[in-house]
């Protein structure tokens, strides 16, 4: 069952209003792009030029750099990325293993 997956139950008319009110509040945050993601662990990054499969299955929205071992600057080269839809490139100033939030 994925995230999405907001199901209802057959209810009495609190229990009704009390879903909707609820699906109302959720579906936003639930539809939102960066909910659809995947967490790479503990991905080595080498000085230089690194790509990375995002293994989305889509073309990449963003990452978030959840967790990183050393003070590296990291930065991407997804406005030249020619390789494929299927890959992300960082920039590392220095040998760091990340963990990013893909979607």
């Amino acid at each position: 069952m994925s995230v999405r997956d907001l199901k209802k139950i057959a209810g009495d008319d609190i229990s009704n209003r009390s879903q909707d009110n609820t699906d109302t509040v959720l579906r936003p945050i639930i539809n939102s792009a960066i909910i659809d993601g995947v967490l790479l662990n503990d991905i080595e990054l080498t000085y230089g030029a690194n790509t990375i499969e995002h293994k989305l299955g889509r073309k990449l929205l963003g990452y978030i750099v959840v967790r990183k071992n050393n003070d590296a600057v990291i930065s991407d080269a997804q406005d030249t990325n020619k390789l494929s839809s299927k890959n992300l490139i960082l920039y590392s100033d220095t040998l760091v293993t990340v963990s990013l939030w893909c979607f």
